[in-house]
């Protein structure tokens, strides 16, 4: 259910709206939209953001309105990999430039999303270092502000791929590769970040 519609990340009060009627209608479990753990992971510009912790005030607001409804709230975390930093659906889902206020978009490898794309730049072990760093922070934050579920493997676009042989042909570093007993390692490194965090 992504809405397009905060800035910098921060939840604002159409999320309010949007999330606590659903509350008020009577759900017994609610989901945020995808919620991306750092500024390059968004879909788009408009996209929820937890990377920071300035990002929890708003979302306690939305939580304590949401528990007040006896409904459990939750948030999907998120990195979009290299499908991120596009436009809105209404404005065509195209891909944004870094000169055009979008970003540099990270894969396994640099294979491009589409033929008519340019490829992401390839993950070095420092990055994926760095991306699990993030998904654990991001974890920290949503305890912060209230959340009782943290996490939707749906939305694991970054770590998904590494298991994936069209997208991961990493070969320089063995916990990289593509062969069954390796390709998913960093699917669970992420699991296991997130769980212990949590």
């Amino acid at each position: 259910m992504c809405q397009y519609s905060a800035q910098d990340g921060f939840v604002n009060d159409w999320h309010f709206v949007h999330l606590g009627s659903r509350a008020v209608g009577g759900s017994g479990l609610l989901f945020t939209e995808a919620t991306s753990i750092s500024p390059e992971g968004r879909i788009s510009p408009e996209d929820l953001g937890i990377w920071k912790d300035e990002h929890i005030p708003p979302l306690q607001r939305i939580v304590k309105f949401i528990l007040a409804q006896n409904c459990v709230p939750a948030m999907q975390l998120a990195h979009a990999g290299r499908k991120a930093s596009r436009s809105a659906p209404w404005k065509g889902s195209q891909l944004i430039s870094p000169e055009n206020g979008g970003w540099v978009t990270m894969g396994p490898s640099a294979i491009p999303n589409t033929d008519k794309e340019p490829p992401p730049a390839e993950m070095s072990r420092e990055d994926i270092t760095n991306s699990l760093q993030q998904w654990q922070d991001a974890t920290a934050r949503v305890q912060k502000a209230g959340f009782q579920l943290r996490a939707n493997s749906f939305t694991f676009y970054d770590p998904r791929k590494f298991s994936k042989v069209f997208v991961n042909r990493k070969t320089k570093y063995v916990e990289m590769g593509v062969d069954k007993s390796t390709s998913t390692r960093s699917l669970f490194q992420v699991a296991y970040s997130v769980v212990v965090r949590g």
